[in-house]
């Protein structure tokens, strides 16, 4: 049973996030009509928030928000499961 998230700890959270990309390139169902979720996950996690503060004022563009929307809404995406291992 994975820990309550009062109880994990920043080391319990370092873990999960060190195996964050690879439970979603597991997950990816790529499809031909849509960029794969790594690459959109990846886009989403990286460069976009960058993007975003490199803008005076901040904004997103329609052309972004469509991508976040497609990378948020991946069809028939499992959403992966990472257990966390007692500390």
């Amino acid at each position: 049973m994975a820990p309550l998230a009062t109880t994990i700890t920043s080391f319990e959270v370092a873990q999960l996030l060190a195996r964050y990309s690879g439970a979603i390139a597991g997950a990816a169902r790529p499809n031909a009509k849509l960029e794969a979720v790594s690459t959109l996950d990846d886009w989403r996690r990286t460069e976009l928030p960058g993007t975003l503060a490199s803008r005076s004022p901040p904004h997103m563009t329609k052309a972004e928000l469509y991508r976040l929307v497609d990378c948020k809404l991946y069809p028939h995406l499992p959403l992966p499961r990472v257990d966390v291992q007692p500390s």
